[in-house]
């Protein structure tokens, strides 16, 4: 292992406290000529690393405040003056730092430049600046203005690369958006590495682009979670493993080369884990802690992705941190103090000069465009967001067609916020009954939700916010309501969408024969917009198109003069990309451990490794996959045995605090419900959320429940030795094997007699070469982090990597995507004396997601219920992803068995693009029902404005009875 000395003024840091910079005492002091003690005025001072610094003024006075307790090293400079620096500690008082400033004896010579020097000299600058910024990809966004202020020289004897200057090097870091002025002190580089010496002022880059401003943000905080400042203060903090650091002791030579590659066989060898708490000393300074490096550190950062692999089964960086004198002196902050020079190799060698941070850099601060004030940067940074469904009353099994609009109170940024939308349905006991992810990609999103058949009627409430939106609080969450009908009822709903709103519809007429074709045009009305705008557009019964009280676009992406009532003081609640899950790692009777920890995701998608913390405790964060994906976890201890179980939490979902609907009651009276024996209004009870509602009221409806199960004694009482899928014939209503094709028939929830159920056998899915594509659309990349390693591998080799053994030929067959076409001849081996229990699950297991839509039917053999020795290989998990945008298909009405007034939406499109000067041409049919219909759009245009109209007709058995229609601006 080559090491490299890491020296980029280590030996001139210093302290500062967590707190910041927002208070403090002063350091104040006069600049004169060493000679004539004349004053300088505009003189510079600064605090080198920093942005910190002033100029004098006329009288030569300067002044620096808030600077709090710590060390600090003050550089002087004016031109035509030598450069001066001094060290000085800040401790409680105020401080007076003077300084004489000597003339340059001689004359600068003029320098002349050119655009280019002799060949050797630009092979060396290419040398020069791949050494001085580093090799990770910051350094391709950092540039020296100024070049031709540097000389070369190679000494050939001792084969070292030198470089000076002879003026400050003038560096700009588009990558982190620092300007940055280095005054070179010394720079060597050899074949053990590189030495680089010198004195740093930051001074941020102003820049009007947002997009760039989320940019250094997020590259910022990159840089400083990869720092030895981070490992430090982690260290300090004991928070290591919470921060994704794994440390170890290497006793490894320091020539010693990583023959096998693997880390699995170092493991507990040469390398060996410690705990930091027994190396961190107390310095006799408050705020300083001294860290014991008598082993070298080999520092594993779980939480990052490498882009050269250390160890053949880690895909994480692997750095080494050593000491040349054994300990290494460090603030709570993680900085490291002067009279220490430490040693590093792997990931931390990498940054150098492009990833340097200012030391007065607080981690997470936002790169705020223009630099407004606090207040004014929380009102630029808000976003709301707008659900449009494709109507407002549904029965249960039906799917609710979405389509989610992000506003921005500034439009720069609405490539640069959340990618990710929560949406939860509440019910009317103000439960969370379903909870999905949306990605919102260019402000918009769309998908579906499936209403499980099992669900009560009443008002519900879909609720849809962002993690960035809960730091301004619950008010400024949507919350639309909508109303489930029962079983058999009808609506007659007074209200009916008057036709207004920002688009005109071209037209002939508004009343149309069943099954007519209906054609219309649509333009933004041009008096009031002149833009193009991303809309979605529902069909639907008039009765059922809107809900009397949903909230309007126009109101719902307003951005209100006044701070929203909840906001916090600080932003707690960071920007989502991406979706994470979390989990831990128990033993049995729930005592928690750490362990090494290997993961699959998907169909060998990526391949994870990682150690939990000391409880356990683990997470896989920046995830974007659509509908569902398999997670399979698997734990070693020390001497590479499978041990321990794992579980994953749920998503952590903000309170239920549905603001009070005053017009509820109005809303109520235009409502009626009709049955087929008896006509009533719908009550209160029904509608309004209370806080006395009984909890049990959807006790059924859990996924954890099953309709029926099936136990093995009785399937061997009635069908004898057959294959499981043979004797369930007869057993579960509805299910029928198809002799030539092997598919399975299964009446899931009395909607459809034509739908296959997903088999899970001990707990992993089946899926048939039906649902192959699905799991391949699945596994293709989205817009989730590049640190999820793509792999090639076969699965047997992905297998052996991880468990050092082959898997029980039982997982083989069921942990693979079965290349049979039918879940028949999968499972035909199964026979019923190996079969324990099965339950059934006859409608939506959420799951399993759209692969569970048609039932779920569970088998668990006898070898996974501990009745015969099995091997353990892994636990497996689905998890929830993003919903699909799903191409919209009506339903068929004769699914419904249970209303025979059923009518469906009509037509859903989501990515309607409709413009103030060209007709936008939608085409459909008209249903057979006669009666009154409602098409409703939204949309935002593309400067951030919100629209909304609707348009009504009626489908009439006499077609003769025509009208023309009266458009806005008609006279």
């Amino acid at each position: 292992m080559q090491r490299f000395y890491f020296l980029l003024l280590l030996c001139w840091t210093f302290v500062f406290p967590s707190v910041g910079w927002s208070q403090g005492i002063s350091i104040t002091g006069r600049i004169v000529d060493s000679e004539t003690l004349e004053p300088l005025p505009y003189a510079h001072v600064f605090i080198d690393q920093t942005t910190i610094g002033a100029a004098s003024d006329i009288n030569g006075e300067y002044i620096i405040e808030h600077v709090l307790n710590g060390d600090y090293k003050l550089v002087f400079s004016y031109v035509g003056y030598e450069l001066y620096f001094k060290s000085v500690s800040v401790n409680g008082s105020n401080l007076r730092v003077s300084a004489r400033l000597i003339p340059q004896k001689e004359m600068l010579l003029a320098v002349e430049v050119k655009g280019s020097k002799d060949k050797e000299w630009e092979g060396q600058l290419k040398q020069f600046t791949k050494v001085f910024f580093g090799e990770n990809s910051l350094a391709r966004d950092c540039k020296i203005l100024n070049p031709w202020v540097l000389e070369f020289t190679y000494d050939k004897f001792d084969k070292i690369f030198r470089a000076t200057a002879s003026a400050p090097l003038q560096i700009e870091n588009k990558a982190m958006g620092y300007n940055i002025e280095c005054t070179l002190q010394g720079f060597n580089f050899d074949k053990k590495g590189y030495k680089i010496r010198g004195l740093y002022k930051f001074e941020e880059i102003n820049t009007l682009d947002a997009k760039e401003a989320s940019k250094w943000t997020r590259n910022r905080m990159q840089a400083y979670q990869g720092s030895l400042r981070f490992l430090f203060k982690s260290i300090v903090d004991h928070h290591e493993a919470q921060n994704g650091f794994h440390i170890y002791a290497d006793k490894r030579p320091g020539a010693y080369s990583l023959n096998s590659g693997f880390f699995a066989n170092e493991w507990g060898k040469n390398v060996f884990d410690i705990d930091m708490k027994n190396y961190i000393i107390p310095a006799g300074r408050p705020g300083f802690y001294k860290i014991t490096l008598e082993d070298r550190l080999e520092i594993h950062h779980t939480t990052a992705f490498a882009n050269t692999k250390t160890y053949r089964d880690i895909s994480h960086p692997v750095s080494w941190v050593e000491s040349e004198k054994g300990y290494a002196l460090v603030s709570e902050d993680g900085h490291v103090i002067n009279n220490t020079h430490l040693v590093t190799s792997g990931e931390l060698n990498n940054n150098r000069i492009a990833a340097m941070l200012p030391m007065n850099y607080s981690p997470g601060k936002m790169v705020v465009v223009n630099y407004i004030t606090k207040r004014k940067m929380a009102k630029r940074l808000q976003e709301r967001v707008y659900v449009h469904t494709d109507k407002g009353f549904y029965y249960p099994g039906e799917k609710i067609w979405l389509k989610a609009y992000a506003n921005y109170a500034n439009q720069s940024l609405r490539d640069s916020l959340s990618g990710v939308l929560y949406v939860d349905i509440i019910n009317p006991a103000k439960e969370i009954v379903q909870s999905k992810l949306l990605n919102i990609n260019g402000a918009i999103g769309w998908g579906d939700l499936t209403l499980p058949d099992d669900w009560l009627p009443g008002i519900y409430n879909l609720r849809a916010y962002t993690s960035w939106m809960k730091n301004y609080g619950q008010e400024v969450f949507l919350h639309s309501p909508f109303a489930l009908v029962g079983k058999n009822q009808k609506l007659e709903s007074k209200i009916i969408p008057e036709d207004e709103g920002d688009f005109n519809f071209v037209s002939g007429k508004k009343d149309f024969s069943p099954m007519e074709k209906i054609d219309l045009g649509i333009l933004i009305d041009s008096s009031n917009y002149d833009f193009t705008a991303n809309c979605s557009l529902s069909v639907s019964p008039a009765e059922q198109a809107v809900f009397p009280s949903a909230p309007d676009i126009k109101q719902v992406l307003f951005f209100p003069d006044d701070m929203p009532q909840g906001t916090l003081a600080d932003f707690i609640f960071p920007l989502e990309y991406g979706f994470g899950i979390q989990g831990r790692l128990f033993r049995p009777k729930k005592k928690v451990t750490a362990g090494q920890m290997s993961v699959i995701r998907g169909k060998l998608d990526s391949l994870y490794s990682f150690k939990t913390n000391t409880k356990g405790l683990f997470k896989i964060e920046d995830l974007g996959f659509y509908d569902t994906t398999r997670f399979s976890f698997q734990a070693k201890d020390k001497r590479g045995r499978i041990f321990g179980q794992t579980e994953l939490f749920p998503r952590k979902l903000p309170p239920v605090n549905i603001p009070v609907d005053k017009k509820m009651e109005d809303v109520i009276d235009t409502i009626i419900l009709t049955a087929p024996v008896f006509a009533r209004k719908i009550q209160t009870a029904d509608i309004l959320p209370r806080d006395d509602a009984p909890s049990k009221l959807f006790e059924n409806s859990s996924h954890s429940n099953f309709d029926f199960a099936i136990t093995g004694e009785e399937l061997m009482a009635s069908a004898g030795n057959q294959d499981i899928v043979n004797a369930l014939q007869g057993r579960i209503p509805g299910f029928q094997v198809n002799p030539s094709t092997g598919k399975v028939s299964f009446r899931s929830g009395g909607r459809t007699s034509d739908s296959e159920p997903l088999f899970v056998v001990d707990g992993i899915p089946i899926y048939t070469s039906s649902s192959t594509q699905v799991i391949q659309q699945q596994a293709q990349p989205s817009q989730e982090s590049t640190r999820n390693e793509n792999t090639n591998a076969s699965p047997e080799a992905i297998a052996s990597a991880i468990t050092q053994q082959a898997p029980p030929v039982q997982n083989q067959n069921f942990n693979q995507v079965a290349s049979s076409s039918s879940v028949a001849n999968l499972l035909g081996h199964i026979m019923v004396e190996n079969v324990s229990r099965v339950e059934v699950m006859s409608r939506m297991d959420p799951r399993y997601g759209s692969i569970g839509a048609n039932g779920v039917i569970s088998i668990f053999t006898r070898k996974a219920q501990g009745k015969s020795k099995q091997v353990k290989t892994f636990d497996v998990f689905v998890v929830d992803g993003f919903l699909k945008p799903n191409s919209f298909s009506p339903p068929d009405s004769s699914q419904f068995v249970f209303s025979e007034h059923y009518i469906p939406t009509l037509l859903w499109n989501p990515s309607l693009s409709i413009s103030a000067k060209t007709e936008t041409e939608v085409s459909f049919q008209a249903p057979v029902a006669p009666g009154n219909y409602t098409i409703v759009i939204n949309g935002i245009s593309d400067a951030g404005n919100p629209l909304s109209g609707a348009f009504n007709f009626q489908v009439i058995e006499d077609s003769s009875r025509n009208s023309g229609i009266k458009q806005k601006g008609d006279r």
